[in-house]
């Protein structure tokens, strides 16, 4: 057998054989992967709570127009900034809304007991904005706004599809294909990583063992 193929005999008996190799091989993307899924399962069931928060409207427009939804309902402050601090167990937190909110739509705080997300953000800042936008056109009193606002909202559904090599096309999905282009990538990565220490902790081994030079 050439001198190659001992050394290569070596480290397979060596290292692939071995229980921990297998284990590891198995149980670290098992692993790597519930660490990534458990974050979005833990944001899921937070989101299914539902928060209550406490509306501090100054500009009087605001307040009573701001719609909640399935997992988020506010209600008019009955209390001081001071108070609605410490209930945190009555409210999520609570919302300021600044006393001229038209001219300076930056001025809306949101104050949360626990750290808020994107989408809850992105949520509240949306429908305030709505409302704003609704205040700013009746000052140009136009007569049947509200049903004028319904009739030209237009939400565009677009349908991306691919075109094959034939010249045919089908459905296509950006969020598919970005979502697999980061596992595959994420899961090259590991396995390198981990290939990459195995072969390092073989040459160090073998420099404090010296056995590779007694089979050659």
């Amino acid at each position: 057998m050439s001198k190659i193929g001992l050394i290569v005999s070596r480290e397979f008996n060596q290292r692939v054989r071995k229980k921990s190799f297998i284990l590891t091989t198995i149980l670290t993307p098992l692993l790597l992967v519930g660490l990534m899924v458990a974050p979005a399962l833990v944001m899921q069931l937070r989101s299914d709570q539902v928060k209550r928060i406490a509306v501090v409207d100054r500009s009087g427009i605001v307040g009573d127009k701001l719609q909640g939804d399935r997992e988020t309902v506010f209600v008019p402050a009955d209390r001081s900034e001071e108070r609605l601090r410490e209930d945190k167990d009555e409210f999520y937190g609570y919302l300021v809304i600044g006393p001229d909110v038209l001219a300076d739509p930056s001025d809306v705080r949101l104050y949360t007991h626990e750290a808020s997300t994107l989408d809850l953000d992105g949520a509240i800042a949306e429908r305030i904005g709505q409302i704003l936008e609704v205040e700013k056109l009746k000052a140009y009193a136009i007569d049947d706004l509200p049903q004028i606002m319904q009739s030209v909202k237009t939400d565009v559904t677009l349908q991306a599809f691919r075109i094959d090599e034939a010249g045919g096309d089908r459905a296509s999905s950006s969020v598919l294909s970005m979502v697999s282009a980061y596992v595959f990538g994420f899961l090259i990565y590991m396995f390198v990583f981990m290939y990459g220490a195995m072969v390092m902790q073989g040459v160090v081994e073998e420099k404090s063992s010296k056995v590779l030079e007694i089979i050659v």
